[in-house]
């Protein structure tokens, strides 16, 4: 027969583990209850010193730009529902600049705490690019169709091409306006690859169409028919620049130009 194991703990062993493994316990809960009294310490340090110091609070909002709102800052900030007196430390940054980007005018902007008391906007805002409906009406659009109100843009402008032809029930403050997008296209196309092109108005009352009013360099109003389904803007742009040049070599001052027809230009007598 195989010999028994013996059990060599005692009840004295015992009772000195079970003292061990409490000791260890409450060791591990002291230093946890340590670490949350220094948490608490350092939230109520952080409130006292920062949060809950009206020291901080808002008291002025500066705006950075080329455009409107740097000289209207109180009303940017009535705009973006920033009150003052509340606490820098409780403002959340990144809310407010998501909230600047509902301001129609505005592209992009940052924000930053000036300790103690300002808050500073660096704001790029939209550059108009057409007016809308008729060149006395309050709304613009950007390169993006986006609508922006003519009294909340840069306050020197320069001529704008008008958008007309269209019903401005679709357009909306701060959003895109689709309806335009043919014309904005054109317009955008003109500025950047055409600078003899001066687009004076684009009418879409047609809606296979635009009908287009512009000068090229230094002669009179110049006036075309252009597809709405065309072959690619540049493409066109170049053919219409090409029979102007032909038509004014040949002596042709006409200047009702056609291209609703594929594929060809037809000189009109007005």
């Amino acid at each position: 027969m195989g010999a028994v194991k013996k059990n060599n703990t005692s009840p004295a062993g015992d009772k000195q583990k079970k003292k061990r493994s409490l000791g260890a316990f409450f060791a591990l809960l002291l230093i946890l209850c340590a670490a949350a009294a220094a948490v608490f310490a350092v939230i109520a340090l952080f409130r006292v010193l920062f949060t809950g110091n009206p020291r901080f609070n808002l008291q002025k909002v500066l705006v950075t730009g080329t455009g409107y709102w740097k000289n209207h800052p109180e009303q940017f900030a009535r705009k973006i529902k920033l009150k003052k007196e509340t606490n820098l430390f409780k403002l959340d940054l990144k809310t407010i600049r998501r909230d600047t980007g509902k301001v129609p005018g505005i592209d992009s902007c940052s924000v930053m705490r000036i300790l103690p008391d300002t808050l500073l906007f660096q704001v790029v805002e939209r550059v108009p690019r057409a007016v809308l409906g008729s060149a006395n009406s309050p709304w613009l659009v950007d390169s993006k169709t986006i609508v922006m109100p003519r009294a909340q843009v840069m306050s020197k402008l320069r001529r704008l091409p008008t958008i007309s032809g269209i019903s401005l029930a679709g357009a909306k403050d701060g959003e895109p306006f689709n309806a335009v997008k043919p014309a904005v296209d054109l317009i955008m196309t003109a500025t950047r690859d055409f600078p003899d092109f001066t687009i004076m108005e684009v009418s879409l009352k047609k809606r296979d169409k635009m009908y287009v009013y512009f000068k090229y360099r230094r002669y009179p109003m110049y006036r075309v028919y252009l597809p709405v389904k065309h072959r690619g803007l540049k493409f066109e742009l170049q053919v219409l620049q090409s029979a102007i040049i032909n038509a004014l070599k040949n002596g042709d001052r006409r200047t009702l130009f056609d291209m609703s027809y594929e594929g060809k230009v037809v000189i009109k007598t007005p």
